[in-house]
């Protein structure tokens, strides 16, 4: 029996095998990198949007932005930077993707808190304008900013408003402007265009940087910046970004409709009632000076009708006065008692017209306390204050509510 030969692997066939052996590494190593450029480019925005999402719930919960993490425990740190890390651990992300997540708030604080935009601090900024309710008649209505000593989402909805305003350089902004605005939005958390052009400012910014970004010419990498959304993903730009425009956040809050309920609506029906309680306390007075001066004009007119009376027992006296006369003068002054009796039948006319004065003051009277009867018996005055105060609670539960409603 014939012993078979062991042939080994000729070189050309070796080489064969380590061409093919390499050709699959390379398509492997290849293959493994762009399949990790699509998970990091699926994974990034997700991972933002997650932690986006959270900073909403954190605004609805807390009424302000949580400060960012700048010790790099996972813990906001307030009173420091305004750019670090996501503070992870306070808004309830336990992942390790967010440990890389960079992070800003915008902070523009001010002493009068109506005029704050430290969207990092809870404050009692909305105080709507309410029109005081009157204590007594007489008096005009006075509006005052009302502390209605809420704390709310409300109040962060204020906020935004107020940032929302903020200049920012536009198309149609002056040339000579343009430095002064830059700087002033520069100072605070912003967003660049691709060629790095500052253009407004932001509530707050997420940024995750990728591996192909450069450091060198990161946007996200300069101080209180954040590379616009809509920038072009370049060689040495392609970083995920989400940043949220005031207006943005505020139409996710749905704070339009809010403030226009507790800013407008609901003020402006409440001092409507303070008015007209004051109104009705204004009118009470005037229907009792209508029947004071009614009251008045009645003994006016009594007074009236009693002179009437003398007048024509005057003109009788002197028709007497005149007969006489006329009898010593044996006829000569007889004319004077036509007069003297013409006299006397015009002051009776007087008479009559003094009592039908009187007669049509009396009725004024009457007619004038009836009204004041019949306002004071409908409790119009007392139905007035209670819908005045009633409307004022409503306003003030209407800012309570918050953006919850």
């Amino acid at each position: 029996m014939m012993q078979g030969k062991i042939r080994g692997y000729t070189l050309l066939e070796l080489a064969l095998g380590l061409v093919v052996l390499g050709g699959i590494a390379v398509a492997v190593v290849r293959f493994g990198f762009v399949a990790n450029q699509k998970l990091e480019q699926i994974a990034s925005p997700q991972t933002l949007i997650v932690a986006d999402n959270a900073l909403v719930g954190f605004i609805a919960a807390k009424h302000r932005l949580p400060c960012p993490d700048t010790r790099g425990d996972g813990v906001e740190h307030c009173g420091g930077a305004l750019v670090g890390q996501l503070p992870y651990k306070t808004l309830g992300l336990a992942r390790a993707d967010m440990m890389r997540v960079r992070y800003g708030a915008f902070v523009k604080s001010d002493a009068d808190a109506g005029k704050d935009i430290n969207l990092t601090s809870a404050q009692n900024r909305f105080k709507p304008w309410l029109t005081k309710i009157s204590t007594s008649s007489g008096v005009a209505p006075e509006g005052e900013l009302t502390d209605l000593e809420e704390i709310n989402g409300i109040d962060f909805c204020h906020a935004l408003r107020l940032g929302n305003a903020l200049p920012r350089v536009t198309s149609a902004t002056k040339p000579e402007d343009i430095l002064g605005i830059e700087s002033k939005i520069d100072s605070n958390i912003h967003v660049r265009d691709a060629n790095k052009k500052i253009l407004k400012n932001v509530a707050y910014g997420l940024s995750l940087p990728s591996v192909k970004s450069d450091p060198a010419t990161n946007i996200n990498t300069m101080y209180n910046a954040f590379a616009a959304p809509s920038n072009p993903l370049v060689v040495g730009a392609q970083d995920t970004v989400i940043t949220m425009d005031f207006a943005q956040i505020s139409d996710r809050l749905s704070c339009s409709g809010v403030l226009a309920s507790a800013s407008h609506a609901h003020p402006n029906v409440a001092s409507a009632a303070a008015i007209m309680y004051g109104a009705m306390l204004d009118y009470k007075v005037q229907l009792d000076l209508q029947l004071e001066m009614s009251e008045l004009a009645v003994l006016s007119g009594g007074v009236a009708v009693a002179s009437a009376i003398g007048e024509v027992s005057a003109a009788a006296s002197t028709t007497l006065t005149a007969i006489s006369i006329a009898t010593s003068s044996f006829g000569v002054w007889s004319w004077s008692i036509g007069l003297a009796a013409t006299s006397t039948v015009l002051a009776a006319a007087s008479v009559v017209s003094a009592g039908i004065s009187l007669d049509l003051t009396i009725k004024s009277r009457d007619n004038a306390k009836k009204l004041v009867n019949d306002f004071s018996n409908a409790n119009i005055v007392k139905d007035a204050e209670i819908l005045a105060k009633d409307i004022r609670a409503h306003a003030k539960a209407s800012d309570a509510a918050g953006i919850y409603r």
